[in-house]
C-alpha cells in the first residue's frame, strides 16, 4: 500500500459497505478493506450523502447479522456458543446496553409521631416533583 493521498471517492463503495458490514463487520473495518483511514470514510458520510445512507442500511445488516447468531446460539445451534462474549460484543458494536426501569412516580409516606400528650405530628417528606411539604405538620385531630 502505497502511503499518501486517501483513495478517490467511488459509488460502488456504497453497496461493498453494506455487504462488508452484513457478515458483521464494522464500519471502521471497513476502511482497511479499500486501504484508507477510518477518518476518509467519516468524512465521506458528511460529503456524500448516498455513502451515509450505506452506513445506515449497514447497520442494520450488521444487527440482523448478530441477533441471528444470538438466537441460534440461545437455540443450541452453534457448538461452544459463548454467551458472555455474544453479549460483550453487541454492547460494544451495536452499542447495546442493558435496561435499567425507574419509576420516580413514587413518593415516600411520611411518618406519624404521636406525642406524649396523645397529639400527632407527621414528619414532611420532599416531593420528587420539587413541592415541599413542612417537615413538622401538626395533626387536624
Amino acid at each position: 500500500m502505497s502511503v499518501g493521498r486517501p483513495p478517490k471517492y467511488k459509488k460502488e463503495y456504497c453497496q461493498m459497505l453494506i455487504d462488508h458490514m452484513a457478515t458483521g463487520m464494522s464500519f471502521e473495518s471497513f476502511a482497511a478493506e479499500i486501504e484508507t483511514h477510518r477518518g476518509t470514510l467519516y468524512n465521506w458520510k458528511k460529503q456524500y450523502p448516498e455513502f451515509l445512507n450505506a452506513h445506515k442500511i449497514g447497520i442494520d445488516k450488521m444487527t440482523k447479522f448478530f441477533e441471528k447468531i444470538g438466537l441460534m446460539g440461545m437455540a443450541g445451534k452453534i457448538p461452544g456458543f459463548n454467551p458472555t462474549v455474544y453479549v460483550w460484543t453487541t454492547k460494544n458494536k451495536l452499542r447495546w446496553t442493558d435496561r435499567v426501569e425507574t419509576d420516580v412516580n413514587i413518593l415516600p409516606k411520611p411518618a406519624i409521631i404521636e406525642r406524649l400528650d396523645g397529639s400527632e405530628i407527621e414528619l414532611g417528606t420532599i416531593d420528587v416533583r420539587g413541592d415541599e411539604t413542612p417537615l413538622l405538620k401538626e395533626s387536624e385531630d
